[in-house]
């Protein structure tokens, strides 16, 4: 079903309710014996009557747009130039104060802004009404069942109806359903520039002949509620457009029902401030709701997610656990206890091992290595050393992954041919020996032959003997 969606046009003792359903609009008249005036409450006659056609055309709990007659506001434009962005509604309201005969903490006020683009001046239009007034006629909707999100002059939603519909006019003509009293707005470059609202015939001459005086010399008028020629001032060329087919009110209705769905920003909009909608809050109601049980419920998720992988590392930490337990007691068979870091106890064990020159692990790998023995390495050393060179070794130093030799010889060659000698063998990556001349003939020398990983014992190989292919 379809949701309906209101624009009750407020003001005197007849007000129109106009009920909205897709592109259809219903007008309903409200009529009461006396009318809202001076601040007061509408009577319990108007406000019944209105409750009456609302329960008629079931729109209970309707968003409704409060269209309020142009008698009820009072506007000027200001200069909003310098003004800074922290409390400039504040500042704007001091200076539309100024203007007019009501004081700050009696209207509320809203804002339209009617610079040209690429304007050097900042010229706005200040809306105002009474704030007694308005609370009058909101709570009369209320009480009769209307949800009041919105609060509009009238001619501001007829206005933007119409100039979405006739784009590149300048002006719009506005005359009400009870055919008294005329609005008119004017327009640049598609934005409005000024709002008039004219109690009379005479006024709206007046209005006519400076409105002509301030637009270019072809212009375009859109008007509505004119049975006849509109009689305009000579001299000027004035194309003049009358808006057949729906009246004022309809119009109005069509616009605040944009406004109600979002699709259309209204220009002016009291229900602000003081008047702002706590009942607002039900249209998110639902729909905040619904967040927070969609948090809700992905946090359990997460959190019953994060339970369920816990528990399961957990299992997979004892399995890990269970087995290093069980190779700890097959590794060391006399341990009666199982140590807590059982890691940390066989590293500890496996450098103990290596200073004993028996098994150690690769750290590379983890595979267990067995080391070759201090002699072996000695006679693999000295089997690879140069028969054909005189010298003379003064110390060879033997760990379990390297071997330094010094010694002296005649010259740098012959040094280099050891070296040289020693990393032919297969077994060792030698370094570049340090040389030292110590007097003729004689030269020191030192150098560090390390190991081959390569040749490391893998797992179920052993050691081939010393100066076999590596």
């Amino acid at each position: 079903m379809t949701p309906k969606r209101c624009v009750l046009s407020v003001g005197g003792s007849v007000w129109r309710l106009a009920i909205i359903t897709d592109e259809n609009v219903t007008v309903e008249t409200v009529a009461s014996d006396s009318a809202t005036g001076g601040g007061q409450l509408p009577d319990a006659g108007l406000s019944d009557a209105l409750r009456g056609v609302v329960e008629a055309n079931a729109c209970e709990d309707a968003p409704t747009v409060l269209a309020i007659p142009s008698s009820w506001s009072l506007c000027a434009v200001i200069d909003t130039a310098g003004l800074e962005r922290s409390g400039r509604r504040k500042a704007m309201g001091y200076l539309l104060e100024e203007q007019l005969p009501l004081s700050t903490e009696n209207f509320v006020a809203d804002y339209l802004d009617l610079s040209a683009k690429g304007s050097t001046t900042q010229r706005t239009l200040g809306v105002c009404a009474a704030g007694d007034r308005l609370k009058g006629a909101v709570v009369a909707a209320e009480r009769a069942g209307l949800l009041v999100e919105h609060i509009c002059p009238f001619a501001m939603l007829t206005g933007q109806h119409l100039i979405r519909a006739t784009p590149g006019a300048d002006g719009i003509l506005i005359r009400d359903h009870e055919g008294s009293v005329c609005d008119l707005l004017a327009f640049t470059e598609g934005r409005p520039a000024a709002w008039r609202w004219l109690p009379d015939d005479t006024s709206l001459s007046a209005a006519l002949q400076e409105w002509v005086g301030e637009v270019r010399q072809e212009s375009h008028l859109v008007t509505t509620g004119f049975a006849g020629d509109l009689c305009l001032p000579e001299g000027h060329c004035v194309r003049t457009t009358q808006h057949a087919g729906d009246d004022a009110m309809t119009l109005a209705a069509k616009a605040g029902a944009d406004v109600l769905r979002g699709d259309l920003e209204a220009w002016i909009d009291l229900r602000r401030d003081a008047l702002a909608a706590p009942r607002r809050r039900a249209l998110t109601k639902a729909p905040m709701f619904a967040l927070v049980v969609a948090m809700v419920l992905f946090m359990l998720s997460v959190m019953a997610v994060a339970q369920w992988r816990g528990r399961a590392y957990a299992v997979l930490a004892n399995s890990f656990g269970d087995q290093q337990a069980e190779l700890y007691k097959k590794t060391f068979p006399d341990q009666r206890r199982v140590p807590a870091y059982i890691a940390g106890r066989m590293e500890s064990e496996m450098r103990r091992y290596e200073g004993l020159g028996g098994a150690a692990m690769n750290t590379k790998d983890d595979i267990p290595l067995q080391l070759t023995p201090a002699l072996d390495q000695l006679a693999t050393v000295l089997q690879f050393l140069p028969a054909n060179v005189r010298y003379r070794i003064t110390d060879i130093s033997i760990d379990t992954r390297e071997v330094r030799v010094e010694g002296m010889a005649k010259s740098f060659a012959d040094a280099e041919k050891i070296a040289i000698a020693l990393r032919a063998s297969g077994w060792y990556d030698v370094d570049a020996p340090r040389t030292q001349t110590l007097k003729q003939d004689v030269v020191s020398f030192a150098f560090t032959a390390k190991r081959r990983e390569a040749r490391y014992i893998s797992r179920g190989q052993t050691d081939p003997t010393p100066g076999g292919e590596p």
